[in-house]
């Protein structure tokens, strides 16, 4: 998504150069322009590097960050019965937006876990845009301590789903819901499956 910015507004810079073409602009402008389309070039090429560095880092561990639609948010939170008190954990929250939305609901506890540092500020940016009292924090969700859990959203990769699976075997309690947007949990125990266009949400218990 901020790749997407990045390169939208370098568009709208070039498109400027044209008009300046046509309409003759000063010099100074084109000085202007010219300076912060290699400011925003660099920053193009800062976003890729730290991509490929996340790439390496992670190894097989790595999960893209690709949003769930706001339907499919609230169709989650739905299936999940978040109610008054819960504690929410959504782990690899993305932009935070199910998390944030969860933490609506009255008196819940809502923790979102996001390991890119780009993304982690988009959460935050959105949490706080959308008045939503959601906690984003930038880490390891696999460190992430969720004994304490009533609720946990996920949307990650088979592997990453198999190590998550795991932690959610020793760390939490039996009564603990888990909802899922894409891949299955291979041990933990199936108890509602719902397809929504090409999208299946599942809710798991151990």
């Amino acid at each position: 998504m901020n790749l997407a910015i990045f390169l939208y507004v370098n568009i709208l810079l070039l498109f400027l150069v044209l008009l300046g073409v046509i309409f003759k602009f000063n010099t100074a402008i084109f000085i202007f322009i010219f300076i912060i389309m290699c400011l925003i070039t660099l920053l193009l090429f800062v976003y890729v590097a730290y991509f490929i560095y996340s790439l390496i880092k992670e190894n097989k561990n790595f999960v893209p960050y690709v949003p769930t639609p706001m339907k499919i948010v609230k169709e989650m939170i739905q299936m999940a019965g978040v109610k008054e008190g819960d504690n929410v954990y959504d782990m690899g929250c993305g932009d935070g937006r199910l998390v944030s939305k969860a933490s609506l609901i009255k008196n819940t506890k809502c923790i979102g876990v996001e390991w890119k540092m780009d993304v982690f500020i988009t959460a935050k940016i959105r949490n706080f845009f959308r008045r939503g009292k959601a906690i984003i924090k930038q880490g390891d969700m696999f460190k992430e301590d969720i004994s304490n859990a009533d609720v946990i959203f996920t949307y990650l990769l088979p592997r990453a789903m198999d190590r998550l699976e795991d932690k959610i075997l020793k760390e939490c309690k039996d009564s603990v819901v888990i909802v899922s947007h894409g891949f299955i949990f291979k041990n933990l125990k199936l108890q509602e499956e719902k397809h929504i266009g090409k999208i299946t949400i599942r809710k798991y218990s151990k």
